[in-house]
């Protein structure tokens, strides 16, 4: 989290990158990167599911700068490494964009209209998701894969964000309008401000 002081005091984005430039090639041994104050200015890295569910309070977080694996069909290799010089696994599911349909994925996608209910988004908004996803099944399998992944994890977010929040998400062209859907559908298409190209 970047608290509110250092957003006005210089751009939250260049923070965010300096701190990434920091942390390469390190190993980093622990859950999270933070400064001497235990409540502001926490980087975690790692599955973001459970760090939302279990660490992070509601309506406790300022930004959210998103740079999620893209739907690329690639494999980048894993990025930060645990004491021993091993790949940290979280780290090596988060960079391969290689997606496909499995027990996981399709377990997201029946829960998704019941979890988007539960989150108080609308029965309309909530039902488009089954007939979309069930049109995507049949014509794009690898995108249906990659967006329930993307929804199970922008869907607690909306949980954790302030009234007077911001939430960037970098994403390429590959499936950018399909994450606006999403996106629209959890956060409410009014609440969108702008595309930075």
């Amino acid at each position: 989290m970047v608290g509110p002081k250092q957003i006005r005091d210089r751009g939250a984005v260049d923070q965010v990158a300096d701190i990434a430039r920091g942390m390469a090639g390190k190993r980093l041994r622990s859950t999270s990167i933070t400064d001497c104050r235990p409540e502001r200015n926490r980087l975690w890295y790692g599955g973001c599911l459970a760090i939302m569910r279990d660490r992070m309070r509601r309506a406790s977080v300022d930004l959210i700068y998103l740079d999620p694996p893209f739907s690329s069909n690639h494999d980048y290799g894993a990025a930060l490494l645990d004491g021993a010089g091993r790949p940290l696994p979280d780290q090596v599911a988060a960079l391969c964009n290689r997606w496909a349909p499995d027990e996981e994925r399709e377990r997201a996608i029946r829960e998704m209209p019941r979890l988007l209910r539960a989150a108080g988004i609308g029965d309309n908004m909530a039902g488009f998701w089954r007939p979309w996803m069930g049109a995507l099944r049949t014509t794009q399998p690898r995108l249906l894969a990659y967006l329930a992944y993307m929804t199970e994890r922008l869907l607690p977010m909306r949980r954790l964000l302030k009234p007077t929040c911001s939430i960037y998400l970098h994403c390429d062209p590959t499936a950018s309008h399909y994450l606006k859907v999403v996106m629209d559908t959890i956060f409410g298409h009014e609440r969108f401000r702008n595309e930075i190209i």
